[in-house]
């Protein structure tokens, strides 16, 4: 019986044919030689930066991982990577010479800022890591777009010009739960959907540019309109803010979780170094760990609470700073809001899961 995403994969590539649809950009599930999404040729095929996921699956280490995700190069077709760590790079190496598929790898944003003479090639997705991801971007549209045979072997991708309308794609650009900033006053959440620790480590600068005000901290929402929330509990949470007495300026806050075999003191540890940009620290279980999203759950079952005293422990031993677990997302938010009452500003950075990410952006969008 096909799995939900090689049944959703089928349905998608029936979708596109059906409508004609002259470009389907396909995402990978997991991993690449053996993903459903793997049995087309490409026109052109991009890898974006290798770090540790999904390690039960794909491997224990860089290079295993590597290898998997190579398994979308294809006989002449282009493959483009971002720029990688050599042992990473040398396994792709590898696997383009045996199935004969040019490999390159992208230049810099900023290679293209200096060749087009540019001061600055604005972004719509903030963080030095969607940097990374917006060079690759113009390299696979350009790929596309002349369709040129390039020889064997391995180079840099040639710099271009950006076009203006590749340009405006990259300024307009948005991906709900990465980079994401959504502002229900006085509190703003920090959205990133980040699980790996190199991901991690780009989220929290990007958290602490925010806070130095290095990049703007610009909302999703200027403004959320929470009056026909169906929720009790989280309508009782947003009135219990309605009055206040300003203590502080600002508080600053982190709410983690992680799903999967990951490596929990190698995933804390780029936010660990960085503990001086929190306040305090929540982890608390996903909405989409439990039974059903339908019926309310206020407390965490065994395994949950083992799970998330186990991360708090292991964050006071390499932060040396504590944390806290609450049974639930409506009981950190519940928190979060308290503090609301006498701080005047309420920062929370939100990461380590997309599940998480989901969970609460579903939670701020009842709030409309």
């Amino acid at each position: 019986m096909a799995t939900y995403f090689r049944f959703l994969t089928l349905v998608s590539f029936k979708v596109f044919i059906e409508q004609g649809v002259d470009v389907a950009i396909i995402e990978v599930g997991l991993g690449g030689k053996y993903d459903a999404t793997n049995v087309i040729t490409p026109a052109v095929a991009g890898i974006t930066s290798i770090g540790y996921d999904h390690i039960e699956i794909l491997g224990d280490t860089l290079e295993k991982i590597a290898w998997q995700k190579a398994g979308i190069m294809k006989p002449n077709v282009i493959t483009i990577t971002s720029p990688q760590k050599e042992s990473v790079l040398n396994t792709f190496i590898d696997v383009a010479k045996q199935v004969e598929s040019p490999l390159f790898v992208s230049p810099t944003i900023h290679d293209f800022e200096s060749f087009s003479q540019l001061e600055k090639i604005p972004l719509g997705l903030g963080g030095s890591h969607q940097q990374i991801n917006a060079a690759l971007a113009l390299c696979l549209c350009d790929a596309w777009i002349n369709r040129v045979k390039h020889p064997l072997g391995v180079g840099q991708y040639p710099l271009f010009i950006p076009t203006e309308t590749q340009l405006q794609g990259l300024k307009e650009c948005t991906y709900e739960g990465r980079a994401q900033i959504v502002s229900v006053p006085p509190v703003t959440f920090y959205l990133d959907g980040a699980h790996t620790d190199e991901s991690i480590e780009f989220c929290a600068n990007w958290f602490r540019d925010c806070m130095s005000g290095k990049i703007p901290s610009t909302p999703t929402r200027e403004e959320m309109d929470y009056s026909d929330l169906d929720d009790e509990e989280l309508i009782e949470i947003m009135n219990s803010s309605q009055q206040r007495n300003i203590t502080r300026e600002h508080t600053r806050v982190l709410l983690f979780n992680f799903t999967g075999m990951r490596d929990t003191a190698e995933l804390l540890q780029p936010l660990a170094n960085q503990a001086d940009l929190f306040d305090h620290v929540i982890f608390c279980p996903n909405d989409s760990d439990k039974d059903s999203l339908t019926v309310k759950k206020t407390q965490m079952d065994e395994q949950q609470e083992q799970k998330m005293n186990m991360i708090k422990s292991v964050w006071e031993k390499i932060s040396e700073k504590e944390g806290m677990v609450k049974p639930s997302i409506n009981d950190a938010l519940k928190w979060i809001w308290e503090q609301s009452k006498t701080s005047d500003m309420v920062s929370v950075l939100v990461t380590g899961s997309f599940y998480l990410v989901g969970d609460v952006l579903r939670k701020i969008h009842k709030m409309k």
